[in-house]
């Protein structure tokens, strides 16, 4: 899910929800935060990994080409849970300093 070309860095963020949208069932995981300057926000599951664990590791990316201008930007980052991995509990959000594990209804 990487962006050619573009240089990739770790993101944190101020809110995460996970969006149970039963109607019709498409429940999701929304990020948001500020960005140190514009770039392109995505979740990026960690490649298959072994052993399943209980809360698969997805990091929150933040994609830039070249030089960009320091401006503080707000994000927000909406993911279909059908396009994201999750363990045997749900995902654990991985971001620059910090990083939480959400439990995920039905997961594993």
């Amino acid at each position: 899910m990487a962006d050619e070309g573009k240089t990739g860095e770790l993101l944190n963020w101020t809110r995460f929800e996970l969006l149970m949208d039963f109607e019709p069932p498409n429940p999701s995981l929304i990020v948001e935060g500020e960005l140190p300057h514009p770039m392109k926000v995505v979740l990026e599951p960690f490649p298959e990994l072994l052993v399943e664990p209980e809360y698969w590791p997805t990091k929150v990316v933040g994609y830039s080409e070249g030089k960009v201008t320091q401006v503080v930007t707000p994000y927000s980052v909406q993911v279909p849970l059908s396009e994201l991995s999750t363990g045997t509990k749900g995902i654990g959000l991985v971001g620059k300093d910090q990083g939480v594990d959400i439990d995920v209804p039905g997961s594993g």
